[in-house]
Parts: structure tokens; C-alpha cells; sequence
């Protein structure tokens, strides 16, 4: 901590002289003049204050050197000169004893006076030198309120994570020399932020209005020096590959760091980066796979299906881009494609063949968030001049959990339109009974991980056929989905299944693919 002050006095002329005379007593910092012996011949005001020390008791009785704490003096008294080798100037950090006894921190400067200045003049042919002595407490207290400041949360106080990072470096330093080992975990809290802004201080579990809240909780783990790396950051960095893996279960979830899941951090790292891309450059299209009415083998419905053809890739799955675009925000602009596409390509569809089944176009649990979805679809229909009714919104279970009022009112909203709403993959979430009844729903589709398992697991099967009757007894149609045998489908038709989806029908198949199809088979 050194601060610089100028100490050069040059007074050529008697006004200037006059002027220095004045500017001790103006001075913020404690100022004075000594002889060659070090003995004050001069103190301001600003010195008395600093010291406790009134001008009577310093000037021509004390020393400069007396001000000084004597064991700290004593133990560095080499470093402080003696006044006639000083030279141009002197500037070091001191420990002062004020008349009280407390110790006060200072920087004191030392320069030899002018012999043209007013003191100089005087005394005349005798050397006077001049000093200045600066408080640093407050300047000591301002650095570590910044310290304090860069190294903490503003809200919260606790420490922020530039302070957690130069305490891993200390650690991985201590570790290094003691040949031992430590882990880094990072804790991710599963919503904190909305309930943070909802409900104001958390804690475990949260009484809401007679309701518990629990928050869901993701970590990464990183061992040193297991898994490599010596700096802060590759630790980091690491822990956070692991923490992303973990809330990529969807909450709960401990992973530890391993290369292989370094490899997939940067696969998503380049799926997101080419898939912002083939926005840009249109490489997105859509293909439509039938869903068949059992009863008559007729197109009821058509699920939109959005796929990737990159030109040097190829095909790239939806089950690897999409997670990414959803964890990367691009879901929405994606989402938002998929509706205007899906509108404008049924239109042409159906102005061309007379006829279209209802088109299905699924929305993310992110769009469906969104207050503007709405406005959205209308849009969409509006400038594709297609009717309402031929459009149904697939939604997930965990589209419904989040903001109820917010669902409610877009499902409702779009409902009166005439846009029909249907649950996917019905079975996996939480199939509560609640939203079942409390929603404005269409039709449930029971997901293909229920309907692979029919034809040899008698609970599954009974767990399918409890579904159907549950959803007639509420109206609502229910549509099988990954049905890709005769015997699974005839096994759905016994149940009462009202519609199929799978290989077994059709694989997906493009606008002009389904243009054919619409033909020979007729719209239910």
C-alpha cells in the first residue's frame, strides 16, 4: 500500500513563500518542518490531530523519530535514513503511537526543503527538511470494504465464488505440498430463483399457504487429483460438466466428473453451435407420422415431427439436439418455427387436397410458459387461413405443473379458439388425477415405453387398459404411441383403444409423403 505525494517545494519569489506558509494549516494530512536533527521546528493542525500531540509539545522538544512505535523502529532501523542522506526523497510505511498508546498506520515522506523557500529563508545556513505523514486507517478500511465487496454476494453476504476460487487455489498449493487429496462438489438449487421472487427467504421444507415446497437439488463432484487437472478453473469447469449432467435428470441427482461426460459437455457444446446455424440456414424441416383410428383404419390425427439434416452430419436425432436446444434457450425460437411451419404447410395441404386430418404439433414445457403463445398460434392460423380445428397442441405433464393460472389461461384460450389439447407421453410424469379434471383436455396419449412392455408383462397390460377406461370415463380420447406390431395392435383394440401411432401404420413421412397418404386412406 504506498501512496505518492508531491513533495517537490520550489518558491522562487516571496509569494510563493507566503503561500507555502499557509498551505501546512490548510493541509487534510499532518505536515511539518524539522531541522537537520529531526526536531519539529513546524507541525500543523492536522499532525495534533494524528498524534494526540499538541504543536507546544512537539516543536523544539521532540523528534520526528519520537512519533514512531519503538519496537517497530527499533527492529527496522535500517530502513528508515538519516536526514542529510535522503536526497530527493523518502516515502515508507509506518507504525505511529498516538499520545493514547493505539497504533495508527501511516506513510510517511521525507524531502530536503528548498533553499529558496520562505522556512528556509529564515534559517538561513541551516537544513530543514520537509514531511508529510498520511493517516492510512481510512485508506486500509476502504480497501477492505472493496475486498469484502468483490468477495461477497451483495443479497446474501455469504461468499461469492471469486473468493471460493482463490481458496480452491490455496488448497490445491497446500494439497500439492502435502501429496493429499480433497473434492469439489457444486450444489444447484432446481427452481430457486421463481420461488426466491415468489415467496422471498427459503427454507426447508417451505409452508406456502398450507402447502410443503420442496426444491429439488443437482450436484457435481470433482476429485483432486483424481480426475485431473491442477488450477482452479479446470476444476471448475469439471465440477460444472458434472452439475449439468446431474440436472439433466431433472432434479435430485449426484453425477461425479469423468471424460466421458467431458466428451458429451462438448458434443452438446457443438450441437449447439451447429444447430444455431441451421436456423440461420434453414437445414430444420418437418415430417408428420399418421395416427390411426382403430376402429377404422382411417387418419384421425397427424403428429408433427421436427428432424435435422445436416449437410456433412447427416440425420441428427432428435433425442440429442433437442435436449441441447432446451437447455440452451433455442427451444422457443425452434418451437415457434415448428407452429408457423406445421400452419402454413397444412394449409397448402389442404387447399390442394380438399381434405387434412388435424394436424399435432407438440409445445415445450418452455413455449408453453411463454404469456405470447397464444397470439402465437393464432397468428400462425391467421396467415396460413387454416381453421382451428385443424390443429391440436400436444403438451407434457410437466408443462401443467409449473405456472397453473398462466396454463389454465392459455389452455382455455386456446380451446374456445377451437385448437384441441392432448397430454404426451401420459404414464411417465406424474399422471395426476388432478390436472386430468381440472384442465381443459382433449386426449391422452400413453407413452411407448407402456406399450412395448403389453405382450409380456400382464401388470403392464392391465396398467394400459386402466388408463383407457379412465380417460373415457373423464372424455377424453386416448392414443397409443411406438406401436409397431399387429399383435400390440390388436391388443389396443381389444382395450378400447381409440387411435395408434407407431411403424406398424407409417413411419413419419414428409408434406408431399402425406399428401399421398391422404388419398387412398381418407380423413377420419
Amino acid at each position: 500500500m504506498q501512496a505518492q505525494f508531491p513533495l517537490a517545494v520550489e518558491t522562487p519569489d516571496a509569494a510563493p513563500a507566503a503561500n507555502f506558509a499557509v498551505a501546512p494549516a490548510a493541509a487534510p494530512f499532518g505536515m511539518f518542518i524539522c531541522d537537520g536533527n529531526g526536531t519539529f521546528q513546524t507541525v500543523n493542525a492536522a499532525l495534533e490531530k494524528l498524534t494526540g500531540l499538541s504543536a507546544d509539545e512537539l516543536v523544539g522538544r521532540r523528534g520526528f523519530e519520537s512519533l514512531h512505535d519503538p519496537a517497530e523502529l527499533a527492529r527496522r532501523r535500517a530502513e528508515l535514513p538519516c536526514l542529510a542522506a535522503i536526497g530527493a526523497r523518502y516515502e515508507g510505511e509506518w507504525t505511529y503511537r498516538r499520545r493514547s498508546g493505539t497504533p495508527v498506520l501511516v506513510v510517511l515522506a521525507l524531502s530536503a526543503l528548498s533553499p529558496m523557500s520562505g522556512a528556509a529563508a529564515r534559517h538561513p545556513g541551516e537544513a530543514l527538511y520537509v514531511g508529510v505523514v498520511v493517516d492510512m486507517t481510512r485508506y486500509a478500511q476502504s480497501e477492505a470494504r472493496l475486498w469484502y465487496l468483490s468477495h461477497h454476494d451483495g443479497v446474501t453476504r455469504l461468499p461469492n465464488q471469486t473468493l471460493f476460487t482463490e481458496r480452491l487455489e490455496l488448497t490445491i498449493a497446500r494439497c500439492q505440498r502435502s501429496h493429499s487429496a480433497f473434492t469439489v462438489l457444486i450444489a444447484e438449487l432446481g427452481h430457486l430463483r421463481k420461488l426466491r421472487d415468489a415467496l422471498g427467504r427459503i427454507a426447508e421444507p417451505i409452508d406456502y399457504g398450507g402447502t410443503a415446497l420442496n426444491i429439488a437439488a443437482s450436484i457435481g463432484i470433482v476429485a483432486y487429483p483424481d480426475d485431473g487437472g491442477d488450477a482452479a478453473a479446470t476444476l471448475m469447469r469439471r465440477a460444472g460438466v458434472a452439475l449439468s449432467a446431474a440436472a439433466a435428470v431433472h432434479g435430485n441427482a449426484v453425477r461425479r466428473f469423468s471424460t466421458a461426460l467431458e466428451g458429451q459437455a462438448a458434443r452438446r457444446f457443438q450441437i449447439e453451435t451447429m444447430l444455431r446455424e441451421a436456423l440461420q440456414r434453414q437445414q430444420l424441416h418437418l415430417v408428420y407420422q399418421p395416427q390411426v383410428t382403430l376402429a377404422n383404419g382411417r387418419i384421425a390425427q397427424v403428429e408433427t415431427l421436427l428432424r435435422w439434416n445436416h449437410p456433412q452430419r447427416g440425420m441428427i436425432s432428435p433425442a440429442e439436439f433437442v435436449l441441447v436446444a432446451e437447455e440452451s434457450g433455442l427451444i422457443e425460437q425452434i418451437g415457434e418455427w415448428v407452429i408457423r411451419t406445421a400452419c402454413r404447410e397444412a394449409g397448402k395441404l389442404l387447399r390442394l387436397t380438399g381434405k387434412l386430418p388435424r394436424v399435432a404439433i407438440n409445445v415445450s414445457p418452455q413455449q408453453f410458459q411463454r404469456a405470447d403463445l397464444f397470439e402465437t398460434i393464432r397468428e400462425a392460423l391467421d396467415d396460413a387461413a387454416l381453421h382451428p380445428s385443424y390443429l391440436e397442441v400436444e403438451i407434457t405433464e410437466g408443462a401443467l405443473l409449473g405456472d397453473t393460472e398462466q396454463a389454465l389461461h392459455t389452455l382455455h384460450a386456446l380451446r374456445d379458439l377451437g385448437v384441441e389439447i392432448a397430454v404426451d407421453d401420459f404414464g411417465t410424469g406424474y399422471s395426476s388425477l388432478a390436472y386430468l379434471t381440472r384442465f381443459p383436455l382433449n386426449r391422452l396419449k400413453i407413452d411407448r415405453s407402456f406399450v412395448t412392455r403389453m405382450s409380456g408383462d400382464p401388470q403392464c397390460l392391465a396398467l394400459v387398459g386402466a388408463i383407457i377406461a379412465m380417460a373415457h370415463a373423464l372424455k377424453l380420447r386416448v392414443t397409443a404411441e411406438g406401436v409397431e406390431t399387429p399383435e400390440q395392435a390388436a391388443q389396443l383394440q381389444a382395450l378400447g383403444c381409440d387411435e395408434a401411432q407407431g411403424f406398424w401404420f407409417s413411419r413419419p413421412v414428409t408434406a408431399s409423403g402425406l399428401r399421398n397418404l391422404i388419398g387412398p386412406l381418407g380423413a377420419g
